[in-house]
Formats: structure tokens, sequence, C-alpha cells
């Protein structure tokens, strides 16, 4: 009885290391939609999901070891390159008025 239990929760916890957490990408599905060859170099993978293209990469969990999948339409990936692009303007205007030791700017 102990030799069965003990199997058979080897057997669930080979099935659960084994199993993938790597997005399922529907080959059925087709849009007219035109993959963006610069996310797939900066290391998404195009899926397609309920007719909408996504760009899904993994990353880790702040904090762990864990990896989890995140998925993003083109348009989230636009405003977020958006708001870091402000970011760097904004520190760039922020040190346009730095002294130095010889001038000011």
């Amino acid at each position: 009885m102990k030799t069965l239990a003990i199997a058979g929760l080897s057997g669930l916890i080979a099935a659960c290391a084994t199993s993938s957490r790597a997005p399922v990408v529907d080959q059925t599905a087709r849009t007219s939609e035109v993959v963006n060859q610069n996310y797939l170099k900066r290391g998404y993978q195009a899926v397609h999901r309920n007719g909408q293209l996504l760009y899904c990469r993994s990353e880790t969990v702040s904090g762990t070891r864990f990896l989890s999948t995140v998925c993003e339409t083109d348009a989230q990936l636009k405003a977020a390159e958006q708001t870091r692009q402000y970011g760097v303007d904004e520190l760039r205007k922020s040190r346009s008025g730095v002294c130095t030791a010889l001038k000011c700017n």
C-alpha cells in the first residue's frame, strides 16, 4: 500500500515537472495582422489566441527563480515603449541644467 502511494505521488510529481508553461500556439487561427519582426528579435514569440495576435515571452518573477509567461498586444508594447521613451526624455531634460566645475549649462 505504501509502495503504491509512493509510486502514485512520484508519477504526479513527474507529470508536473514535465508540463510545459510555454504559451499554446493556435496554428488554426489566421489573422490579417503582420507579425512585428522587431519584437521577435527582442525575444518575444508571436502567438494567436482567440483570433488576436499576441507577443509572449518568459520573465523571471521578481525575488524568485520562477518563470512567468507574459503576453501583450502590439498596442500594449507600443504604449510601454512610449512611456519608457518619455522617462528617458525627462531624465535628459533634467540633466541639461547641471553645473560643472567649469560652467553651467
